[in-house]
């Protein structure tokens, strides 16, 4: 586990209680797709020069990216407030 906040730099202590957020960005492509004004063929042309010229890595994060985060109590107070997150109990 890392010792510091990931949020607010704060050293997190043998002993003290620290949180592990995993955030899931993903895509929702909303299937709507415009008719081309130009030839298809000139479209399809288009979007492949403009896919080769993207980085892969980037391209990928446009399509789900998961963000790793290591929290002290403070800042995940701060972030389930923030969110309006309602708290469920958690049984071990």
């Amino acid at each position: 586990m890392k010792n510091v906040c990931q949020k607010c730099g704060r050293n997190i202590r043998p002993g003290q209680v620290a949180y592990q957020v995993k955030i899931e960005l993903i895509s929702m492509p909303d299937e709507h797709l415009e008719e081309p004004e130009e030839d298809i063929d000139l479209e399809l042309e288009r979007l492949i020069q403009a896919v080769s010229r993207q980085d892969p890595i980037e391209a990928a994060k446009d399509v789900a990216q998961t963000i790793v985060l290591v929290l002290c109590r403070k800042c995940r107070n701060i972030l389930v407030k923030e969110y309006d997150i309602q708290e469920a109990p958690v049984f071990h």
